[in-house]
This record gives C-alpha cells, sequence and structure tokens, in this order.
C-alpha cells in the first residue's frame, strides 16, 4: 500500500509505502499527523463501505429494482461515503490548497487506488468542492460484492462475507485504530466520560475530528471489559475463542503474561475498572482512582489498553501519536518494547514522534536484529541485552524526518541502521548550546 499526499497542510509531496513499523519525526507542525491521518482516512473507508453495502440493502430494495442497478447509484453512494468521511477526518475543505490531492495505491501488482481532489464548484456555490475518483477495478470489484448483498439473505455469514470480499478487493488484511496525542483528558473525565460526550450536540461532536472520535468510540465499547484489568481481558479472549488448539492456546496465553508483565513495568500498577470508575493498583489493598494518577500514567493508559486488547484480535494497523508524553526516558524504552512487542502478534505499527529516546529505542531494536542476521553464532548474548521479541526487522521498518513540505528516510541503506547524524540533529541544537557555555566557562578571564 502506499500514500501520496500533495499539497495538503503542510505537505507539498510525499509518497509513502506503508511498513509493518513506521516511525514519523520532525518538529511541530512539521506534516506528521497529517500523513498518519490520511493513513487513517484511506484504511478505514474499507470499513466504511463495508458497514454500508448490508445496511443500505433493504433501501435498495425499496427505491431501486436489482435490473436498474448501474455504476451510478453505486458510484453515487461510494462518493457521499468517501466525502463525509473525508470532511470527519479533515473538516472542511475551505482553506485547503486548492491544487490538494491525496491518494492511496491499495496494490502493488493492479491499478486499485482512491484519489480525492478539489475541483471548481460547477454551481459556482462555493470555490472549490471536493471530489472523488475511483480506480475502475476498485469500483467493478465493489458493484460486484454490492450485487451479492442483495441477492442473498443478509445472514451473519453472509455479512462477514461481505467484509471478508472487501478486505480481498482491497488487497489490506488490518483494521486500522487511532490513538490520538492528548489522551489524558479522557483519563481525567473518567467515569464522567460517558456523561460529557453524551450531551454534547450533533455540531458539537462534529467539531471534533474523525480520528478522535472514533478513539472515544472505541473507549465506550471495550471499556468495561477491563473490569478485572489485563487478566480479565485474557481470560475473556479464551472464552471467546474455544476453537483455538492447545498448542496455539498456550502461545497466546504466554504472549498475553508478558504483555501483562511489560505493562505493569511502564504503569507502575495494574489497571482495572470497579463500579464504573477506572482505578490504578499500586499495591495490595492500594489503589488510585486513574484521574489522580500521574500524567504519564494517563497518557499511556488507553496505549497499553488498546494494544493489549486487539493484540490477538487482529490483524490491526495501529496509528499512535507521541507515545512518549510525560513518560520518563526508560519509561519510553519500555513502551516501545510493548509496541514491537504488540507488532509481533500480526499487527502493524505507525507512530509519530519528538523523543529523542523512543528513536533511539527503536534503533537499538533494529541494531539486535541486524547482529543476529549477521552472526546467528551471537543470538545468545544478544538475547540478553535485546530479547528475539523486541527486535525490529529492517526489512520491515520505515524510520522519516519530516520537514519542509517532504521526508527523508533517515535509515541508512548501507548498515540499516539510523543515520547516526539524523539522531544526533535531533538533540544537536541543545549539545550546541552546551558547547558554547563549555567554552565561555574555560576561557580565560
Amino acid at each position: 500500500m502506499k500514500v501520496t499526499i500533495k499539497q495538503f497542510g503542510p505537505i507539498e509531496n510525499i509518497e509513502l509505502e506503508i511498513k509493518d513499523m513506521t516511525v514519523l519525526t520532525g518538529f511541530q507542525s512539521s506534516g506528521k499527523s497529517t500523513i498518519a491521518k490520511s493513513i487513517y482516512f484511506f484504511r478505514t473507508l474499507k470499513d466504511k463501505i463495508a458497514d454500508f453495502i448490508p445496511n443500505n440493502t433493504e433501501e435498495y430494495k425499496k427505491n431501486i429494482s436489482l435490473d436498474d442497478i448501474t455504476v451510478t447509484p453505486v458510484k453515487k453512494y461510494l462518493d457521499n461515503i468517501i466525502k463525509e468521511r473525508f470532511r470527519d477526518v479533515f473538516g472542511s475543505s475551505f482553506d485547503f490548497d486548492p491544487d490538494m490531492c491525496l491518494r492511496c495505491d491499495y496494490s502493488n501488482e493492479t491499478e486499485k487506488y482512491i484519489e480525492v481532489y478539489l475541483e471548481e464548484d460547477p454551481l459556482k456555490i462555493l470555490d472549490k468542492v471536493v471530489k472523488v475518483n475511483i480506480s475502475e477495478s476498485l469500483m467493478d470489484g465493489i458493484i460486484q460484492i454490492d450485487l451479492f448483498s442483495k441477492e442473498k439473505k443478509l445472514t451473519v455469514e453472509n455479512k462477514e462475507k461481505i467484509r471478508s470480499d472487501i478486505d480481498k478487493l482491497f488487497e489490506d488484511k488490518y483494521r486500522s485504530f487511532y490513538i490520538p496525542a492528548g489522551r489524558s483528558m479522557l483519563t481525567i473525565l473518567g467515569d464522567q466520560l460517558p456523561y460529557f460526550f453524551g450531551n454534547l450536540t450533533d455540531r458539537s461532536k462534529r467539531n471534533i475530528d474523525g480520528a478522535t472520535m472514533d478513539f472515544i468510540n472505541h473507549i465506550f465499547e471495550i471499556r468495561s471489559l477491563f473490569a478485572n484489568g489485563l487478566e480479565g481481558v485474557k481470560k475473556s479472549f479464551f472464552v471467546n475463542n474455544l476453537i483455538l488448539d492447545d498448542e496455539a492456546r498456550l502461545n497466546i496465553a504466554v504472549s498475553f503474561d508478558e504483555a501483562i508483565d511489560i505493562s505493569n513495568k511502564i504503569l507502575k500498577g495494574k489497571y482495572f475498572v470497579k463500579n464504573g470508575e477506572e482505578r490504578l493498583q499500586i499495591s495490595e489493598g492500594h489503589s488510585v482512582k486513574m484521574n489522580y494518577a500521574s500524567s504519564g500514567q494517563q497518557e499511556v493508559l488507553w496505549i497499553i489498553n488498546f494494544l493489549f486488547y486487539y493484540m490477538h484480535n487482529g490483524p490491526i494497523n495501529f496509528i499512535i501519536e507521541e507515545p512518549e508524553s510525560h513518560l520518563f526516558p526508560a519509561t519510553q524504552k519500555f513502551l516501545m518494547e510493548f509496541i514491537s512487542f504488540v507488532s509481533h502478534c500480526g499487527n502493524q505499527m505507525l507512530i509519530t514522534t519528538h523523543s529523542p529516546y523512543i528513536l533511539a529505542s527503536s534503533n537499538n531494536m533494529i541494531y539486535a536484529y541486524c547482529i543476529n542476521e549477521r552472526y546467528p553464532g551471537k543470538a545468545d548474548k544478544i538475547e540478553q541485552i535485546i530479547p528475539r521479541k523486541f527486535q525490529l526487522d529492517w526489512h520491515k521498518i520505515g524510520t522519516f524526518f519530516v520537514e519542509n513540505g517532504s521526508m527523508k528516510d533517515i535509515v541508512d541503506p548501507e548498515i540499516h541502521e539510523m543515520d547516526q547524524n539524523s539522531l544526533d540533529g535531533i538533540s544537536g541544537v541543545l549539545n550546541e548550546d552546551y558547547d558554547k557555555l563549555i567554552a565561555i566557562d574555560v576561557e580565560d578571564e
């Protein structure tokens, strides 16, 4: 899958191939979130289409006979779905560059793409209107799936087949979840969160970007499942997956236990929900409400919860903004290990970060993998420093510095590690100031 962004927000022109692990860094307002939300927008379109097709079958049957179904009505509905989703994620198009264009190529082998751009309003009501271009192969495939939904009874099996067929058509098996920055606000609201959002008007809700609103809705969906903490989530997974063989159950149980150990190191406690109240158990018989926990614990909580819950309920493409927020450097390392660990369970990750510690941790994980690849006999020694379960395959990771409307790959193509100059450059300004102060300190009076 490849996403192309032109003249959109701070981005002038970029092309990004999606890998199993993608890390974006750069200064504030450089365009990292624009890239992340563009990927989220395109990856969630197939889910919107898969939801729409079966849910509108009865409407189709009432208003359109099977003989009358052509490209025109399907294209009309698809246009509306894509335009509404674009507005949800990015807001009004009033201030967009007239030359902006977003495009996602879903296949590396066949021409399957969706393109969103601006065009002059033929009615002259607005200066520009959002237009959608869908490749012929995607359109034909959607029409065939749509026809299937009209001809068959909408059983649970047929709804699952529709979603499976959409995934195959888009050549994308991943669902996408966006974990935005500013997560602590939701934790601070605590048990007042449903009340707060339940009393927002529809207009107020529309002013919250679609990625953040999706995140909030996902919290509402799974929050009650944490009544018995992560251990309870683990047990409920096995209750809902009885057909797993013993070997699979054992492997998954071990990975859940390892994930719980890492999460406890990050949170410095065990999270649970009691009587609708989120709490963190600090020690035996001692717990605090999450809205009184530290800002770092509040920020990281729903990263851990989401990754843990969906770790084996995927595959998932997680998009995480600023995972390092309010965390001590060593804790950032543990969190990066947790993220890498969950990615090894068949999931994808995209991270935006300002933290040199997140980058350095990622680089060490890549380096460990490279040494293992070059010298298999040293695997046991490396395992003592960075275990295999945390190592990152350099073939499957992309790390980019976003700046001046474009982005630069900061992985050295020869040694397959992050370029040291790029890593040093992130803290270079501080080092330069420190060197100047030393020079002043040691110079003669």
